[in-house]
């Protein structure tokens, strides 16, 4: 978790400046750092991770059953104790 957090702190994108032109450069910006965010969970939890949203938004981690849920979750929290 706490490497996690620290993938999304780092990728978290400076307050907009103002005007529309800006704004869309803006978005921009963040949809290749959401992508870039992707590409790096997915790399280190070897699963397919799905992010969405803008402002308020989702990430959504793919797991095939019990044990890969129970790798995730030790991955995850660093943890070795039975989490599932």
């Amino acid at each position: 978790v706490r490497s996690v957090e620290e993938i999304v702190a780092i990728s978290v994108p400076a307050k907009p400046k103002a005007g529309s032109a800006a704004r869309a450069k803006e978005k921009k910006l963040e949809l290749a750092e959401a992508a870039q965010l992707q590409r790096e969970l997915e790399e280190a939890l070897d699963t397919r991770v799905r992010i969405s949203g803008g402002t308020r938004g989702r990430i959504v981690i793919d797991y095939a059953g019990a044990d890969d849920l129970e790798r995730l979750a030790t991955k995850m929290t660093g943890s070795t104790k039975g989490l599932i």
